[in-house]
């Protein structure tokens, strides 16, 4: 289907910018929800095949941002953003996907949780009390103690990081 509705040989079809414009294409048709899904899946094997075949580079995973940190405010995705590149310096290539999604999922559980029941701005915002509310939370849904010292650390360690870096006092 996309082949033939981009109208090129597949060896002249750029894996990115050709097939976004079939995605739009599908988008826009009036074919059923489970349809458009099937033929997505489609096009990214299609885009890997067009890669391989073409000797380009596997197209890199991207980390979940928008789920994990995209309610934050832009400062405190910055910091979290900085604190990630930071650790990944460390982290082996292969590892850097894998690595980073599960840094972003830890440290986006608690950061999301103060945004929303504390008012957390930014890290300055950060008091004794506002740690006290998040382990009473923890312990009131349930949650076993270690997590919420985990948890801590984390946020703490990302303090740590932004004080050095002169971005947040301590």
């Amino acid at each position: 289907m996309a082949i033939g509705f981009l109208r090129k040989p597949y060896w002249r079809i750029d894996p990115e910018a050709d097939l976004i414009s079939v995605h739009k294409h599908l988008a826009d048709s009036d074919r059923k929800p489970n349809t458009c899904i099937d033929y997505g899946k489609g096009l990214k094997k299609l885009a890997e095949y067009l890669r391989l075949r073409r000797n380009l580079p596997k197209k890199e995973k991207e980390l979940p941002w928008e789920y994990t940190i995209g309610l934050l405010s832009p400062e405190l995705q910055e910091n979290a953003s900085s604190f990630l590149k930071h650790c990944q310096r460390a982290w082996k290539m292969e590892q850097r996907f894998e690595r980073g999604r599960d840094m972003l999922y830890r440290l986006g559980i608690p950061l999301r949780w103060l945004a929303e029941h504390a008012g957390l701005k930014s890290m300055a915002d950060l008091t004794p009390y506002v740690w006290g509310n998040l382990a009473r939370s923890s312990s009131a849904i349930g949650r076993e103690t270690c997590h919420h010292q985990q948890r801590s650390f984390r946020i703490e360690t990302v303090c740590l990081f932004l004080a050095r870096i002169g971005i947040c006092d301590l």
